[in-house]
């Protein structure tokens, strides 16, 4: 999800910060515009420590010409919350006024996005027929409206006015995101992702430099189609939702020992970790430099994606990635057929949109009963999503 967070002035705009951590928190891009109101109580810094992404305020802030701020950022997000949402805001936005960065792109937005406002103010503000109708402007323009809670306001009365808690604020997003048809729903998806780690030494060891970013994707797009997700994990820097089951390992083994233990109960498989193929006996102690060569045997690893497909159910699913670096196609329907997997999700690790590091993904499902499936260039959530549509639709 691209959420673009419109933060105005009030009391209530500090706990914006927290509404962008639980989104980070849970893989999702987040970028931040405020009005100067809004600086009057919180830190444009903060914001784009936070996101990672520079802070908008001014309308005419443009880093060039090419680039138009408000119609860019309108482009950019796939939803946009304005919280807190001021009276005053609402009411410019209820008749059309246009005269700060929150405004212009709210009104630039695609009719795609979807909004949400988020008021915070005194009781009798927010009581107040006006606003009243105002509000009732912006859901009649599309926005969704997150009553305010109860509370003790700053004016020093206990009363409806309150911004809503950040985390129901934000389950009321994500619950919305949701697509109505779930067909995975209360299905249990064990997924892999990461690499994995063989030590050598207490200073050395094999691994390898997948991210986990696609595995993590894969996750969510199952979750988002109802899923209930066990996420097997190695060493890593994700953000990964509460939501899931996760398991972390960093071993081969590890990891083997952990698929195995939940392999009865699952529905779908998903090896899209870059488990190390070889390891070694680890010496109990540092292996100190000599003038010679150094001979490492190594051994093979437990190969997890074969040993579940050769054990799948009627029922079960098994879906495998190929990251190669050329013959794709013949390396993929290869590992389709030795793994016996049902799907596997290929792509090029060369590539300087696609592979471990990258945000973005550009691979192609193979199957015994479809020709390859190709899938654009695409942010890796997106790409999961598409996979996921692809291979339930089937």
């Amino acid at each position: 999800m691209k959420v673009l967070l419109a933060v105005t002035g009030g009391i209530a705009s500090y706990k914006a910060y927290e509404l962008v951590r639980l989104f980070k928190k849970n893989g999702h891009e987040v970028k931040v515009i405020m009005t100067h109101s809004a600086s009057e109580f919180v830190n444009r810094r903060t914001f784009e420590v936070l996101t990672e992404q520079p802070v908008y305020i001014d309308t005419f802030e443009e880093e060039s010409t090419a680039y138009i701020n408000h119609i860019e950022l309108g482009k950019w997000c796939d939803t946009f919350i304005i919280a807190p949402a001021t009276m005053n805001t609402i009411a410019k936005l209820a008749t059309g006024l246009a005269d700060n960065m929150v405004t212009n792109v709210a009104f630039a937005l695609d009719p795609t996005v979807k909004k949400y406002i988020a008021p915070a103010m005194n009781v009798n503000m927010y009581n107040h027929p006006r606003t009243e109708q105002n509000i009732k402007v912006l859901i009649e323009d599309g926005y969704q409206l997150i009553r305010p809670g109860s509370g003790f306001l700053a004016c020093g009365v206990v009363d409806t006015g309150r911004l809503e808690d950040v985390e129901v604020i934000y389950n009321t997003v994500i619950q919305s995101d949701i697509p109505i048809n779930q067909p995975l729903l209360n299905k249990q998806v064990i997924i892999t992702a990461g690499p994995t780690l063989e030590r050598i030494d207490p200073v050395r060891f094999l691994s390898n430099h997948s991210s986990g970013k696609m595995g993590l994707s894969m996750a969510k797009a199952c979750e988002r189609l109802g899923a209930k997700v066990t996420f097997v994990v190695g060493p890593n820097q994700l953000e990964i939702p509460s939501s899931f089951n996760a398991i972390h390992v960093e071993s081969t083994h590890d990891m083997y020992k952990a698929v195995m233990t939940h392999i009865d109960s699952m529905d779908i498989f998903i090896g899209a970790s870059a488990v190390s193929d070889y390891t070694v006996d680890q010496s109990e102690h540092k292996i100190k430099k000599s003038d010679g060569e150094l001979v490492l045997k190594l051994k093979r690893t437990e190969d997890i994606l074969k040993t579940v497909g050769e054990q799948k159910k009627t029922g079960q699913t098994v879906i495998g990635f190929a990251a190669e670096s050329q013959s794709l196609e013949t390396y993929a329907m290869k590992k389709l057929n030795t793994k016996h997997a049902d799907f596997i999700i290929g792509n090029y690790i060369n590539q300087d949109d696609s592979g471990f590091k990258s945000d973005t993904n550009e691979v192609i499902v193979y199957s015994h009963n479809h020709p390859p499936y190709p899938i654009q260039s695409n942010h890796k959530d997106q790409v999961a999503i598409d996979i996921m549509n692809f291979i339930v639709g089937e």
